[in-house]
């Protein structure tokens, strides 16, 4: 009978890429390192364990059926080593460093024309702010990012969140377009134009789920926003080829 011994943390981060990306070059890109590093580690994380974890197949690497009961307990790991990373971070009683701020294109560019980062700058003079905009949702808790500016409040359990600003949103026209199609009079009147829709890294924002309930039945205008009905569920919506739209934007 083995008798597993202590393993490296390193050694699980590399099993957990392999078991999210599918393969050990995708995993490597990933974690910045080489793919005969994430192999062999992957190695040896099954000789102390005593167990194979992964098998190679045509279309890449698939869990065992033990690597598929230790998955679970190996995220708890995961989670707990980056809790604790960023518990020792917080008792830094001197900031200095980098903070990498993940936030959309639009909430980049309004931070970057107002006072507040200079004013951060003023106070943390060697804490250096770095900008990741991307529509992308990055995941904080595996540490693509350490703070996020988002709409809504964290889903992860792990993060913890706080209010900073009311950012209402409204729907938009073009004068043109208002005196080929009209003004609506009523909320419900938007059912009857045509509206741009999100789509892409944006078709799951806040904003976007709040148009489509403001003009569930709108028509949406532009193939791509076609596409991007049918992936979307949008049943009941109608399509036009037409460019010249209502649109809907957060404004703040």
């Amino acid at each position: 009978m083995h008798n597993p011994g202590m393993f490296d943390w390193n050694d699980l981060r590399h099993f957990l890429a392999v078991a999210r990306e599918g393969s050990t070059l995708a995993a490597a890109k990933t974690l910045g390192v080489n793919q005969s590093t994430v192999h062999r580690r992957l190695v040896e994380l099954e000789r102390r364990l005593g167990c194979v974890l992964v098998e190679r197949h045509p279309t890449g690497y698939r869990l065992t059926e033990f690597g598929k009961d230790l998955l679970p307990h190996a995220r708890r790991v995961e989670d707990e080593a980056n809790a604790l990373q960023r518990r020792v971070m917080a008792f830094d009683q001197k900031m200095r460093g980098s903070i990498r701020l993940t936030c959309s294109t639009t909430v980049a560019h309004r931070l970057m024309t107002t006072q507040f980062l200079d004013a951060f700058h003023a106070r943390f003079p060697e804490v250096k702010v770095e900008l990741l905009m991307t529509e992308r949702l990055l995941d904080i808790s595996k540490g693509e990012a350490d703070v996020a500016i988002r709409g809504g409040g964290p889903k992860e359990p792990n993060l913890v969140g706080k209010k900073i600003a009311d950012v209402p949103w409204g729907i938009y026209a073009s004068r043109r377009y208002i005196e080929r199609h009209g003004r609506p009079k009523r909320p419900e009147d938007a059912d009857a134009h045509s509206v741009i829709e999100f789509i892409g890294e944006i078709a799951n924002l806040k904003a976007a789920d709040w148009l489509r309930s403001k003009a569930p039945l709108a028509t949406v205008a532009g193939p791509e926003q076609q596409h991007s009905q049918r992936a979307n569920g949008g049943e009941g919506r109608r399509r036009s080829s037409s460019t010249t739209s209502a649109a809907s934007e957060p404004r703040q």
